[in-house]
């Protein structure tokens, strides 16, 4: 009798010992690429790559983006994640699983949306900044031209290939918008200033003085304020002068 006992002890033991020796089933899955660096405009995919138990189980997933103004994200064939640049900045991708209980997966990857160029990056706007404001933090390089200045237009000059010449035209002393004039030369041109503007910020379909106007939503931070607008405008005519090529930046009040 205590040998059958003794007998039964060890196989509960074993018994007990192999159960918690037993490993879940790993329903796991790698996305590939682990991360992704796009530019804007670019479309990339994102293959998921599930564990072999996970493969086995009927399980349906889908795809979101944290930002799909900055990356967007569709299903594509093969169950690939099709990601589509919409703006400058960076957010996150995520393959979930749905409608199963027993089973949730859920694997993320960040995606970095970078510019095409940077034409406009030392260039700074501040609604209602004074004369003085604009002298002290103005951009490196260019300096005051005082025969083309006036009460209302401060004018900068440099020896700029791109951008040789800041307007800021001025309200009561008080800045009200800034003229960001192109060369049109080689990285300045209407084409390369859209592609600034686009990449950044919101097309608000809102044309004035013939300017279609972008308006910076916060989806970048940078030199232009939030709720800020900025256009490409085209032979405009700014105090005596007419001006083939540039962009304007203004308060966005109103759009």
């Amino acid at each position: 009798m205590k040998k059958l006992t003794l007998k039964l002890v060890l196989l509960t033991a074993l018994v007990v010992a192999f159960a918690s020796c037993k490993k879940d089933p790993d329903y796991s899955v790698i996305l590939s690429p682990t991360e992704l660096d796009m530019k804007f405009g670019q479309t990339s995919n994102i293959t998921p790559v599930k564990s072999e138990a996970l493969e086995a189980k009927s399980v349906d997933f889908k795809w979101k983006s944290d930002n799909p103004e900055i990356a967007s994200v569709e299903p594509g064939r093969g169950g690939v994640g099709v990601v589509t640049a919409n703006r400058v900045g960076e957010t996150k991708i995520t393959y979930y699983s749905v409608g199963n209980k027993k089973i949730s997966v859920t694997k993320s990857i960040d995606v970095v949306v970078t510019s095409r160029n940077m034409l406009l990056n030392d260039f700074k706007f501040n609604n209602g900044a004074s004369e003085n404001d604009i002298a002290q933090f103005g951009p490196r390089g260019y300096t005051k031209n005082e025969a083309e200045s006036t009460n209302t237009l401060l004018v900068y000059s440099a020896n700029d290939p791109q951008v040789p010449k800041l307007i800021y035209s001025m309200n009561n002393g008080k800045l009200n918008a800034l003229y960001i004039i192109l060369s049109g030369g080689e990285g300045a041109t209407a084409k390369d200033a859209e592609e600034y503007l686009e990449e950044r910020f919101v097309n608000t379909k809102i044309q004035r003085d013939n300017i279609l106007f972008y308006k910076n939503e916060g989806y970048v931070q940078g030199n232009f304020p939030i709720n800020s607008v900025a256009g490409i405008f085209l032979d405009a005519k700014i105090g005596d002068k007419t001006y083939p090529l540039g962009v304007k930046v203004m308060d966005g009040a109103g759009f």
